[in-house]
């Protein structure tokens, strides 16, 4: 997967999405936050056994793809990689 995203845009995103993450869960799967990069955009998911939270940004998407993240804590660590316009890669 690789994307280029504004700061700004991904921290939102990222931040909205992990408000919906448990506090503490025994299902490790849980406490990440799905990436979804394709078609011009990247979709950012939170979700517990109750609700879920997607929230979309507009990206410049090079290769699409799928990344689960650690959640928690992710909104300032995430944007410490993302430096306005950053490409981030990873697995597909």
């Amino acid at each position: 997967m690789e994307f280029r995203v504004d700061r700004t845009e991904f921290a939102d995103a990222v931040g909205r999405a992990a408000r919906a993450l448990p506090g503490r869960t025994p299902v490790p799967v849980l406490g990440g936050l799905l990436l979804e990069a394709g078609a011009g955009r990247l979709a950012v998911t939170g979700f517990d056994f109750e609700a879920a939270v997607r929230v979309k940004a507009d990206a410049e998407v090079t290769t699409p793809g799928r990344a689960l993240v650690p959640g928690r804590g992710s909104p300032a660590s995430t944007c410490a990689f993302v430096r306005s316009g950053a490409v981030v890669s990873g697995l597909r």
